[in-house]
């Protein structure tokens, strides 16, 4: 084994950080999902979405297709000897690659590999080559500057920038930056850490807030002047992972802080990576909704949702 091969199999073996659970091959079994989203037929006078897993939103904002964290194939993690090892998906993705639109915008909210997932970049640089706009978060741009595409900046906390229309500001949430145990983390207070980010969207009178991952947080307060027609809120992972995860309490908690006229989950049913039951987030996400007043969006991965 040479230099380079060890080195990429020790940070594979060394995910624990930004992928905490044992390695799973490629070629676990995987579940159909309940439903299959239609966006060729979204209307481009509307704003329309549907759930592919993690947190991985599509988005039709009139017309503008916004990406979020993208995670399109079957695992995550490090690419080695064309196989990768990581976190195996427990639910297939509800479109293939070649079903979705070319987006406009990818936003990338921080650099863990369920998040920024090279394969899924790759794949979407190289398909549409210098047709892409993308948004990451502060010190994060190294992980896929090398792609070919159309723009790609980084964002601080509470700078904002328009593209394509739409006003995009990066929001400060509460989660940790690593994408390997080694790299300078923000949340260590370390100055030139990497970065992570959710994102407040906004055009045409609608305002949407994808908060990427999060524990429990004050920060997202600095939202609440603002009409948020749909917030985006992670839910899973929680259990072990405290600092880093909000339970689907806390995000309904966040999303009532920020007064969020919906509310649809993410980042759960898709992989497993902490110790809760895997359906345990969303029942306890639908059990707690009723006691808010945020109207919930999607329940399953591959809903399709008119926000407005």
């Amino acid at each position: 084994m040479n230099r380079r091969t060890f080195i990429t199999a020790a940070a594979a073996v060394s995910m624990a950080q930004t992928l905490p659970n044992a390695l799973y091959a490629t070629t676990e079994t995987v579940a159909a999902p309940v439903k299959r989203p239609s966006p060729h037929r979204w209307q481009p006078t509307s704003v329309t979405s549907t759930w592919l897993g993690q947190s991985t939103i599509l988005l039709n904002m009139f017309g503008v297709h916004i990406l979020t964290d993208p995670v399109l194939f079957n695992a995550v993690g490090v690419r080695l000897f064309g196989a990768t090892y990581g976190h195996t998906r427990l639910t297939k993705p509800p479109l293939a690659v070649q079903e979705i639109p070319k987006p406009d915008i990818v936003l990338l909210s921080h650099a863990h590999m369920d998040h920024t997932d090279r394969q899924s970049l790759e794949y979407l640089s190289t398909t549409y080559p210098e047709q892409i706009s993308v948004l990451c978060a502060k010190n994060t741009r190294d992980v896929i500057h090398d792609l070919p595409w159309a723009s790609l900046r980084e964002l601080d906390w509470w700078e904002s920038i328009t593209v394509h229309g739409i006003t995009i500001s990066a929001v400060e949430v509460l989660h940790n930056g690593a994408r390997f145990p080694w790299d300078p983390d923000r949340r260590d207070g370390t100055r030139n850490g990497r970065s992570y980010n959710g994102y407040c969207m906004q055009s045409g009178g609608c305002t949407l807030f994808f908060a990427g991952d999060t524990a429990m947080t004050e920060s997202v307060r600095e939202l609440q002047s603002l009409r948020i027609d749909a917030a985006f809120m992670p839910i899973g992972a929680y259990h072990g992972y405290s600092r880093f995860h909000c339970t689907p309490e806390e995000a309904l908690a966040m999303s009532a802080m920020i007064g969020a006229r919906m509310t649809a989950p993410v980042h759960c049913m898709t992989f497993n990576q902490s110790d809760e039951p895997f359906s345990e987030p969303m029942q306890r996400y639908q059990s707690a909704v009723r006691d808010h007043t945020t109207r919930s969006g999607w329940q399953y991965i591959g809903e399709d949702w008119v926000i407005q």
